[in-house]
Formats: C-alpha cells, structure tokens, sequence
C-alpha cells in the first residue's frame, strides 16, 4: 500500500482513543511502524502597523474600542457587588458602566498618541518581512519535525521505521502552524511577542485506518515560558533567532510525541526499565 494510499485512510478514519496515551496493548500491535508528514498551509507571522499615521489610526480604533470594553468591565464588576441590593442593583450596575466608559474616554487620547509614537519604521518592518515570511513558511519545518521523531523514538524507545508499504501501523504527525503568541499591548504597538509552534501525531491501524490515539501540542505551552522579541528582532542575522526558535520547538514537540506514542503509561510514567 503507498503512503499517499495510507494518509488518505487515516484522514477519513474515526473514533480515536480517550486515554492518554497508546496502551501496552496497543503497543504490542504496533507491528512495523511507517511515518508519515504533513502540514497545514502557512499563515504569515502579523507584522506591526508601521508609521505615524497608521499608528494613530490603529491608537484610536484601540481606544474607541476600550470605552465598550471598559464599559462592560466595569457594569459586570458592579453587578458581582451589586447581588442581593434589591431595587438599588441596576442603578449600581449603570454606575459601574459609566466609570468604566469614562476610564475609556480617558485612555483613548493616551492609546493614540502612543499608537503614533511607538508604530515601527515602515522600511524595517518590510526588510524583517522578506527575512520572516519565507523562513515561516518553509516547508523544510514539516521534514525537520518528521526527522526528529525518527531520532527521539530511536533514543528513547529504540524504534525503528519502515518503509509506508511494509507498515502495519502509521504514526501521522502534521505541522498545524508556526505563529506569532500574544502581540496585544495597551501602549506600544511593537510589543515583543513569542514564537508559538503546533503540531499533532495520530497513530493509525493501516488495516482498516482506525485512528489508535492522536493529540495536539503546542511550544511553548505558556507565553511566561517563552522568550519574546519584536518583529524585527526575530528578523536580525538572517533570521537566525526565528530559525532557532522554531527548531528547538520543533526538537522539543517531537521528544514529546516520541514519548507519548512509544514510552509513557497512561499514567503519565515511563515503565520500569529491567535489571
């Protein structure tokens, strides 16, 4: 059976398994095991609005846009403190949203002229785009993942790969995106933001595509782990700090699948080694 053949069954195959992991059962049956990789199609990492004007035009929709919010915020905080106060809790709750439309009101002159002052040069921006997007999308990402699955379930399981035609399972890992995390500021629109890499494996039964296990992950797991820099930033010598940052999430997602697939327990543990 070729791989294109394969693929196909385990796309249209259901009912994968709950657990958190393939069970000892299950890896008993692997048999000979084929990878195979693909990826979603790329979506540009966001660069900043650049300049003065656009700046101040992205200032003043962000400080518009935080007299509702603000607004909101500040009716929902008063009605938490309003519960049980009778005829007195909708004049509490208009109240709160008044205070909170009008601390809108006052932060939107500050969100514009900071949108104005803090918007990064046009030119820089454009030189780190023609650096950043073709580096982003490259499809070299969905092999390195691929490459490093194969090594980490050599070291750590001692499994070896075969040929699609020869498999009697498949393990099916797919690059889901590479993005830029939380761009979001109140002040400055050239916030240093992290690099986020997804992926996902399914493990499938070539015989009739039943889906054994799946599960997605992504690196880092939470923006306070990861490390931050502006748009340009990620551009500089190259590319160089984009490039390694993706591939140490991508070393980093294929130890975990490797693990998961041949390695741990349900219960998370890694079994005993034999004397």
């Amino acid at each position: 059976m070729s791989l294109a053949a394969i693929v196909a069954i385990a796309a249209s195959a259901a009912g994968c398994r709950t657990a958190s992991y393939p069970t000892d059962e299950d890896r008993a049956q692997f048999g000979d095991v084929a990878v195979a990789v693909t990826s979603d199609p790329a979506r540009p990492i966001g660069a900043p609005a650049t300049g003065w004007l656009a700046g101040l035009g992205v200032g003043t929709v962000r400080g518009v846009g935080s007299i509702v919010l603000f607004a909101a915020y500040g009716a929902g905080y008063a009605a938490q403190g309003a519960r049980g106060g009778g005829q007195f809790a909708g004049v509490v709750v208009i109240f709160g949203a008044a205070v909170g439309a009008a601390a809108g009101v006052v932060y939107t002159p500050v969100s514009m002229v900071a949108g104005a002052v803090t918007a990064p040069a046009g030119d820089e921006v454009e030189q780190a785009r023609l650096v950043i997007r073709p580096l982003s999308e490259s499809p070299v990402f969905a092999d390195r993942l691929v490459s490093q699955f194969v090594e980490q379930s050599r070291t750590l399981a001692g499994r070896e790969f075969v040929p699609a035609e020869r498999a009697k399972t498949l393990v099916e890992l797919r690059l889901e995106s590479i993005a830029g995390g939380h761009t979001w500021d109140w002040i400055t629109l050239n916030r240093p933001f992290e690099i986020v890499v997804v992926a996902s494996v399914r493990v499938v039964r070539v015989a009739d595509g039943h889906v054994i296990w799946q599960a997605t992950s992504k690196v880092p797991d939470s923006p306070a782990k990861a490390a931050t820099r502006t748009y340009v930033e990620w551009a500089a010598d190259d590319g160089e700090p984009l490039r390694r940052e993706i591939d140490g999430a991508l070393t980093e997602l294929a130890r975990r699948f490797a693990q998961s697939v041949f390695v741990l327990r349900d219960d998370g543990e890694a079994p005993a080694k034999k004397e």
